[in-house]
């Protein structure tokens, strides 16, 4: 029996040990899939769930039976998943949420702010337990985000995984495992997520985007191991955040009262999520700088991330000879904790700003 993956992302050992637990007919009946945002745990909880739905005995999933088919519309009666959402969502809200995990699990992007999972989800859930099942015995239940249940979802969930019905499957999918109750993960297999590599994000990319190589790698660069971020750069572009990251080191170099009206102008502009994207890209940048300034220029032509860039990168190393770039990449990336800790970012952009300036021989 061989299990297809071809539209997951990495992950090859889950793949391995997925299609090893389908092949030997050893399913547990709940599973935790843990890891960071945006590295597929989603894509393949869907993936494995339509497998253990589908009628074929030899691939897995066939994409061509009966239940593959009610699946890939988004109607099979046996496979529920569950996510969080305030009472008051709209319909069209939850639809739109289920069409976008139907489309492509990777740009997932819930409409609500800090929504949990209530127990009146979970009541679903068990009702639907108590209905006849469709074909066959099996059914799937995927819990999306399961770190964000309700306490009194959560002793819900911990009732039906103690004595959980016959040939059904529990997939609870969290990146923040620390708020899953202890008793909730000892009655789960646990399967880790990796973050992805900078490759993997790039060769996904490239199997379904049409821009440049060099911007798709960019962006793998910048995603920091989650496919969803990927997603979501391409989406929102790359070229005005380094634009905007160049810019702040250009202004770095100017007077005080430039600095703070560039930092408080940046600042309003963007939410602390953009400010880090663009702190990152100006990582990349000095990083391409360095590689320039230190390395044969053949050799640095083919590492570098921001080579359509290449005139202003060798103006900034002619200009600023001996830069100081792993201390001022130190900086950038103490200023992105910072922006993690809610300090006032026009004050963590100044602060960094003036130390940025420090690391130039000649100013």
């Amino acid at each position: 029996m061989k299990l297809t993956f071809e539209k997951i992302v990495g992950q090859k050992k889950v793949k391995r040990l997925l299609e090893h637990i389908l092949e030997n007919n050893r399913l547990a009946h709940a599973y935790l899939f843990h890891g960071s945002p945006g590295t597929g745990k989603l894509a393949m909880a869907s993936v494995f769930a339509q497998a253990i739905l589908c009628e074929n005995t030899k691939e897995k999933p066939c994409g061509t039976c009966k239940s593959c088919l009610l699946f890939s519309s988004g109607n099979h009666p046996n496979y529920h998943l569950v996510f969080p959402h305030p009472k008051a969502a709209k319909d069209t809200e939850i639809q739109g949420v289920l069409q976008t995990i139907k489309m492509n699990p990777y740009q997932l992007k819930l409409p609500w702010n800090n929504p949990q999972i209530s127990i009146d989800s979970i009541r679903e859930v068990r009702r639907n337990l108590g209905l006849k099942t469709f074909g066959h015995k099996s059914r799937v239940i995927v819990i999306i985000d399961a770190h964000k249940m309700t306490t009194e979802a959560t002793n819900a969930v911990l009732k039906v995984l103690e004595e959980p019905p016959q040939e059904t499957y529990f997939f609870l999918l969290s990146s923040d495992q620390d708020n899953l109750l202890p008793t909730i993960i000892s009655r789960c297999q646990l399967i880790p997520f990796h973050d992805l590599t900078d490759d993997e994000i790039l060769n996904g990319l490239m199997s379904s985007q049409h821009q440049s190589e060099a911007e798709l790698r960019l962006v793998a660069r910048m995603a920091r191991g989650s496919m969803r971020r990927a997603l979501h750069l391409l989406e929102t572009g790359t070229g005005e955040i380094k634009e905007i990251g160049v810019e702040l080191l250009r202004t770095a170099f100017k007077r005080y009262y430039e600095i703070a009206a560039y930092a408080v102008e940046i600042a309003a502009n963007n939410e602390r999520t953009q400010l880090k994207e663009i702190l990152e890209s100006l990582i990349l940048w000095l990083r391409d700088a360095f590689l320039l300034e230190n390395f044969p220029t053949e050799q640095a032509d083919a590492s570098l991330t921001n080579s359509d860039d290449q005139e202003k990168l060798q103006k900034f190393v002619s200009s600023f000879p001996n830069y100081e770039y792993r201390n001022a990449i130190k900086e950038i990336e103490t200023g992105i904790r910072m922006l993690e800790k809610y300090v006032q970012p026009a004050v963590v952009l100044i602060i960094l700003m003036r130390n940025l300036r420090k690391y130039a021989v000649r100013l």
